[in-house]
């Protein structure tokens, strides 16, 4: 679904939505130190926006989750890294969207919250998107699961193992405020960490992920390793140049050769088809595929070398 609301929407120049939002967190710890009497003015409060005051739908990105200069800073470059590294991805677009149903999601949890908790005054102050961009983390490890990040910067972790991590981060948050009593605070956080977690579900339903499954009884076979060499097999059967690992310049998107298991192998259509490593839509519909606007002919290259690969020149030479 999110791949045809990029095709219908996608050629709009669409701005970061993650450096605005970062902008106006900066924008709210700068006021909470010149101007603290503004924060009143821009936090989320459904008791305001139900009598008129509905830029606060909008304003309450800006309320402030800590003081510090240094950990505003801090948290502003993690963020703003792994949004970046998940646009290379996925591109800007579904990042885009991902932020914008979570802020969605998020003033939802707080109307939620107004209602069931009526009369509270923590919401007011509290209500942020914090949860959202943390959850940037889970997204990025389901979509790219060995991928290996520094906690706290110096202890390796495999990206497989962040979403329990971050989700126990979570819950030891959760059960510290319980713990000191502050009921209010402790519910208030629970309704944001749900929403930020529903939001995950979410995207990655409407991304179309598929988690990999290994087949049994040692059955599994090395994708990477046969799609190339099936492309190898495609550049004999069409007689074109093979450029890297992958394809010939005349069969690029018409046909893909798969194995059946009671004969030779046939011919199946396919759209797209990495020229680095051979694989498909069809093989791993998965993946993303672009063609290199720098590579002179039409080359085309799933997400894992779209921006790794040597450029193509008309002479075959390579070109970083």
């Amino acid at each position: 679904m999110l791949n045809k609301l990029e095709r219908k929407l996608g050629r709009i120049k669409w701005p970061s939505f993650m450096l605005i939002l970062l902008g106006a967190y900066a924008t709210g710890v700068i006021l909470s130190y010149v101007y603290p009497e503004a924060l009143a003015w821009i936090c989320f409060s459904p008791a305001h926006i139900l009598k008129g005051q509905v830029w606060r739908l909008f304003t309450f990105v800006a309320t402030p989750t800590d003081s510090s200069i240094f950990m505003t800073l801090l948290l502003c470059f993690i963020y703003f890294s792994i949004s970046r590294s998940l646009e290379r991805i996925v591109g800007r677009f579904k990042v885009n969207f991902f932020l914008l149903t979570g802020w969605l999601i998020t003033m939802l949890s707080g109307f939620a919250y107004y209602w069931i908790f009526p009369g509270t005054s923590v919401l007011t102050v509290h209500l942020n998107m914090h949860y959202v961009f943390s959850t940037l983390f889970i997204v990025f490890s389901f979509i790219y699961p060995d991928a290996t990040f520094l906690l706290m910067f110096f202890i390796p972790i495999k990206g497989k193992w962040m979403p329990f991590i971050t989700l126990g981060m979570f819950a030891l948050e959760i059960l510290q405020i319980f713990l000191a009593k502050q009921f209010a605070y402790g519910w208030l956080y629970l309704f944001m960490i749900v929403a930020a977690v529903l939001n995950v579900v979410l995207f990655l339903l409407l991304l179309g992920y598929k988690p990999k499954r290994r087949v049994q009884n040692g059955t599994q076979r090395n994708s990477r390793h046969e799609t190339r060499n099936d492309a190898r097999s495609d550049q004999s059967a069409y007689g074109g140049t093979v450029y890297g690992s992958g394809m010939s310049g005349q069969d690029a998107g018409y046909g893909s050769y798969q194995r059946t298991a009671s004969g030779p192998r046939t011919l199946k259509p396919y759209r797209h088809k990495c020229c680095v490593c051979g694989r498909t839509d069809l093989t791993n519909p998965e993946l993303e595929f672009r063609y290199c606007s720098k590579c002179i002919g039409p080359y085309e290259y799933c997400s894992e070398h779209i921006y790794t690969h040597v450029h193509k020149s008309p002479s075959g030479a390579g070109n970083n």
